[in-house]
C-alpha cells in the first residue's frame, strides 16, 4: 500500500493545484481518501442496483407487465442518475473511480422475489449511506456528506415505494396485482419513487 503523506505540497504545486491536500504515493488527492473510498463503495453499488432493477424491468416487460416494468425502468436510471454524481464527485476529490461490483445482481423469478431482492439492496444502500454521511462530516467534506444526503433520500422513496407493492400483492394476490400491470402508463400500484430521474437528474 502506498505510503500517505499529510503535509506540504511540493514546490510546483502552486502552479498546478492550489490548496491543501494528501499525498497517497505520487498522486494527489484533494479530499480525504477514506470519502473516496466511501464514494467508490458506493459507485459500485450504485451499478449493481441499476443492473437489478435493469434486469426486472426487462423481465417484466418480456411477460407483459408494461406498467411495472416502466417503473423499474425509471427505477434503473435514478440509480444510474446517482452513479453519475459519485463519479463526478470522486474526479473532483482527485480520486480515481473503481467501478468494480463486489455482487452479482440477485433476480428475482418471480415479482414477489424481485421486490423482496430490491428492498434488500435498497437497505445496504441505506446503511452504506448513513456510515458515508459520518465518514464524510468527520473529514469535513460536507459537500460529500450533503450529496450522500440527497441519494439517501431517493433510496428510501424507493424503499417505501417497493414496500407498498410488497402490501399490494400480500393483500391481493400476486396474480390479481400483476393483472392491473398489463398496461403501460401511470405508477405500478402507487406513486413511484420521485428521486434524481424524476426530477431530471
Amino acid at each position: 500500500m502506498a505510503t500517505q503523506i499529510c503535509g506540504a505540497a511540493p514546490a510546483d504545486f502552486g502552479a498546478r493545484r492550489i490548496g491543501a491536500g494528501l499525498y497517497e504515493g505520487e498522486v494527489y488527492m484533494r479530499g480525504s481518501k477514506q470519502v473516496v473510498d466511501v464514494l467508490n463503495d458506493v459507485l459500485a453499488a450504485e451499478l449493481l442496483a441499476v443492473s437489478q432493477y435493469f434486469m426486472h424491468s426487462k423481465l417484466n416487460r418480456n411477460r407483459g407487465f408494461m406498467r411495472l416494468a416502466d417503473v423499474l425502468q425509471r427505477e434503473s436510471n435514478d440509480e444510474m442518475s446517482h452513479a453519475g454524481r459519485v463519479t463526478e464527485r470522486i474526479l473532483f476529490l482527485e480520486g480515481t473511480p473503481e467501478p468494480r461490483m463486489k455482487d452479482n445482481p440477485k433476480v428475482g423469478e418471480t415479482v414477489t422475489e424481485q421486490m423482496q431482492n430490491d428492498l434488500a439492496l435498497e437497505h445496504r444502500a441505506v446503511k452504506r449511506l448513513n456510515e458515508g454521511i459520518a465518514i464524510a462530516r468527520q473529514q469535513g467534506d460536507n459537500a460529500s456528506a450533503e450529496l450522500f444526503t440527497r441519494i439517501l433520500t431517493d433510496e428510501e422513496e424507493h424503499i417505501a415505494w417497493i414496500q407498498t407493492q410488497l402490501f399490494l400483492i400480500e393483500k391481493l394476490g400476486e396474480s390479481t396485482y400483476l393483472q392491473s400491470q398489463l398496461t403501460s402508463g401511470g405508477d405500478a400500484g402507487t406513486a413511484a419513487p420521485t428521486g434524481a430521474a424524476a426530477k431530471g437528474g
